[in-house]
């Protein structure tokens, strides 16, 4: 099972290969919600991202390899 600092550490990982300052990720799963968050959400300020963050845009998994950006 994959918990959530499995997906932080991977979700840390993917961003930093990517420069990406700043991202979150929330996963739903047979009724487990797993959240992480990377970074900050604004480089000159220094606001770390949280799982509580609003972000300006985001994908979301709609079903089995179907992706919709929200």
């Amino acid at each position: 099972m994959l918990t959530a600092a499995n997906w932080t550490a991977r979700l840390d990982e993917l961003a930093t290969r990517a420069r990406v300052p700043g991202a979150a990720l929330g996963i739903w799963s047979d009724g487990q919600e797993i959240l992480a968050a990377h970074g900050v959400l604004n480089s000159a300020t220094g606001i770390p991202v949280t799982t509580d963050s609003a972000l300006l845009a985001s994908t979301e998994m709609t079903g089995p390899g179907v992706v919709s950006n929200t």
